[in-house]
């Protein structure tokens, strides 16, 4: 009998997981609010220097240990090497701050009216080898002053396809405008609902291709700073990587800028203890939790233990700055709320622009833990 409850609670927490973030990128209203603020706090047009009134093409580095690469994508199965190059993706006209694309009824009537919709869409891959993938990137951030150019890794979490995770990525970098080069790594998640628990064997048998990757993109960046956005289950991945990669001194010689942990669905017991590399190893990290991320409440249930991206209780390391999201509008499910939520896209962006500390970040409050410790929490977004 337990055996089957469990297997229920699975099945329950890879629906919730598998569409939240769809569900959570239909953030239509209020956004116009939110670019104003942007433009304003960041700084000068370096968030946005331009509008939506035409369709972009926006480009993205990446590496990705899946096997093989299939039509204008990779398949789901673990692969023994890593595989670089370009990713095209097409940004629609009618894009819409955070989002990916409407619901799937909204897009149809949209295609039935006009003939086209809103959603991102993979439109090229351009595979290269490792060399050409650094020698690319070089010239992306050539192109952007000594001061201002970076990199922004994104790690993407359970249950994603290839395609998905490159339209999350270039949805985030389009949005952010990063003055530089967007990379994804993207490990061989399943692509299913009922992979949970295989998806969390792949990211951690990945910790060896991430460390590759990210040495790959250091050495081509060369002083421009590189920034991490690990989402959910891909935090397993990056905790385990940097801890590594500074024990064999691959990348120690690496200091990150902003390193973002949103909705790490990772034991928080493990997590207390792996955290002090982030200090070590970035001028910040910032988690990013919810009392509304339903999905990560499914997954306590599930693991018998305290998720870091969930609360309560609040998780707290030195060294690291907690942040909860409760407050804003993170959609039904609550899990993808850090690339769909304006609030969020808005603190993060004030990160990578000028390192301010939460206490001056308008967005956030000050709050105290049970235990006494200092965390910040976000306040809710006017509409």
């Amino acid at each position: 009998m337990r055996k089957y409850v469990d297997l229920v609670a699975i099945f329950l927490l890879a629906t919730f997981l598998s569409t939240s973030a769809a569900l959570a990128a239909n953030m239509e209203e209020g956004a116009t609010t939110w670019i104003a603020a942007i433009f304003t706090v960041a700084g000068g047009g370096w968030i946005w220097r331009r509008t939506f009134k035409a369709a972009d093409v926006y480009e993205i580095w990446y590496g990705t240990n899946r096997r093989d690469r299939i039509v204008n994508t990779y398949d789901n199965e673990f692969g023994n090497r890593l595989h670089y190059g370009k990713c095209k993706v097409a940004i629609p006209k009618g894009h819409v701050f955070g989002s990916i694309g409407s619901s799937p009824l909204r897009r149809w009537l949209m295609r039935l009216f006009s003939g086209s919709d809103d959603r991102l869409r993979v439109q090229k891959l351009l595979p290269c080898s490792a060399t050409e993938f650094g020698k690319s990137i070089g010239r992306r951030l050539s192109q952007f002053g000594l001061e201002e150019r970076a990199v922004l890794v994104f790690i993407h979490g359970y249950n994603v396809t290839f395609n998905d995770a490159a339209i999350r990525a270039a949805q985030i970098g389009f949005d952010l405008k990063i003055p530089g080069a967007m990379a994804l790594y993207s490990w061989p998640s399943s692509g299913r609902v009922d992979g949970y628990l295989s998806d969390a064997d792949s990211v951690a048998a990945s910790e060896s291709f991430l460390i590759e990757f990210i040495e790959r993109v250091s050495n081509a960046a060369g002083e421009a700073k590189i920034n991490i956005i690990a989402h959910s289950m891909g935090n397993l991945g990056l905790i385990r990587a940097l801890t590594l990669g500074l024990a064999q001194q691959r990348l120690s010689h690496i200091r990150f800028g902003q390193i973002f942990l949103a909705a790490p669905d990772i034991d928080a017991n493990l997590f207390k203890q792996l955290a002090v590399v982030y200090p070590k190893c970035s001028d910040k990290t910032t988690i990013y939790m919810s009392a509304t991320d339903h999905a990560l409440s499914i997954s306590n249930w599930v693991h018998r233990n305290q998720r870091t991206g969930y609360t309560p209780p609040v998780t707290i390391v030195g060294g690291v700055d907690t942040v909860e999201a409760t407050n804003i509008d993170v959609g039904l499910l609550g899990h993808g709320y850090y690339a769909a939520a304006s609030a969020l896209l808005y603190d993060i962006a004030i990160l990578l622009r000028s390192n301010l500390p939460p206490q001056k970040r308008p967005g956030l409050y000050s709050a105290i833990s049970e235990d006494g410790d200092q965390y910040w929490v976000m306040r809710a977004q006017a509409h």
